[in-house]
């Protein structure tokens, strides 16, 4: 009964502990949205407030653990694999991948900041590392020297990986991004010669930058304007029979199962073959 009392005892401990680690998270984002100075002074508060939760009771486990006897002790211990740990040997605090992502240095930087970050964390889950464990120690192999100390300006040395990334996204973020994207997505048109497939792509790659819903109709509209006239016909045909959700994922699979990854759009796709009554009509205008 001790042992099930003290391993129930410990499990609530760590599930607050990852309450709070989500907590802090998502009040660093709600600062970064904010431009209220009152707001961000919250914000920072609560930020203040949690961790200050956390650290107690992180003190109170780290006490309770050391104070249980080796025999009571394997049998409590919680692998936590919400969080992706492996087990960590002495080598590993020394061992640094071959194929670490760059940031912006290198011969293939990444320059879109959550782009690297999510190819940071790969790399280090591929290579049994733990990123909660390892990332602020490796993330130095993957900077160039003045990107590593601007944010070692900015974070103090005992932070740990979770709490850096949103400083990180701060500091070399695009707060312009979402809207660079829209734009983008709104001007896109089809290349010569460019399948329906390579289209798709580069269209949904802008649709996730801007960061739109599924459902926006906007730019599902948008999308279908650009194809073929055979296969915006298909898939206006199977939205309005029902045999089709005309969310932009659903649309867009629909439209390259539907066409052969190799053949080209067709010059009378959608805006293309407006453009080119537009031009017929002035041509005749001029004559």
């Amino acid at each position: 009964m001790a042992e099930i009392k003290l391993n129930s005892l410990i499990c609530n401990m760590r599930e607050k502990i990852s309450n709070l680690d989500q907590n802090i998270q998502q009040k660093f984002m709600d600062r970064l949205g904010t431009n209220n100075q009152d707001e961000y002074s919250k914000y920072t508060a609560k930020i203040v407030s949690f961790d200050k939760e956390k650290t107690a009771i992180k003190n109170e486990l780290s006490i309770l653990q050391r104070t249980l006897t080796k025999h009571i002790q394997p049998l409590i211990e919680e692998k936590d694999q919400s969080k992706d740990l492996y087990t960590n040997n002495t080598e590993d605090l020394y061992y640094v991948p071959n194929s670490m992502p760059k940031f912006r240095t290198g011969k293939n930087p990444i320059n879109d900041i959550d782009e690297f970050i999510s190819a940071f964390e790969n790399c280090m889950r591929m290579n049994g590392l733990a990123p909660d464990v390892h990332g602020a120690r490796l993330i130095a192999s993957c900077l160039e020297y003045t990107d590593l100390q601007w944010l070692r300006n900015r974070v103090p040395a005992s932070l740990v990986w979770v709490y850096m990334i949103p400083i990180m996204r701060e500091i070399f973020g695009d707060p312009e991004k979402e809207s660079k994207f829209l734009l983008s997505m709104w001007n896109m048109k089809p290349f010569n010669s460019e399948s329906v497939t390579q289209f798709s792509k580069r269209f949904q790659k802008a649709f996730n930058g801007a960061n739109l819903p599924n459902t926006d109709q906007g730019a599902v509209k948008k999308f279908i304007m650009c194809l073929p006239d055979t296969i915006k016909w298909s898939i206006e045909a199977a939205i309005i029979e029902k045999r089709l959700s005309s969310d932009f994922i659903s649309v867009s699979q629909f439209s390259m199962r539907f066409s052969n990854s190799n053949s080209a759009i067709s010059e009378y796709s959608g805006e293309k073959k407006i453009s080119n009554v537009k031009k017929k009509k002035k041509l005749l205008y001029l004559s």
